[in-house]
């Protein structure tokens, strides 16, 4: 169900772990259809998180890395 942007007020929380901290391209794709249907996504790294998934992450919402 797509959500007109006044009735979209929701926020979506969602954290990764890997101890290499390589995300996979299936959360990519997660991310792209759960942004269709919330207004913000809080993404936290459990751990460790390479530069350059960070920054493919960011275009989804906030990246928080944190420590395991």
């Amino acid at each position: 169900m797509k959500l007109s942007a006044t009735e979209n007020n929701r926020l979506a929380s969602y954290c990764i772990f890997d101890k290499y901290g390589i995300v996979d391209d299936y959360i990519f794709e997660y991310l792209e259809d759960l942004k269709k249907n919330v207004r913000d996504i809080i993404i936290t790294a459990n751990g460790k998180l390479q530069p350059e998934y960070k920054t493919k992450l960011e275009k989804f919402g906030e990246v928080y890395v944190r420590e395991n």
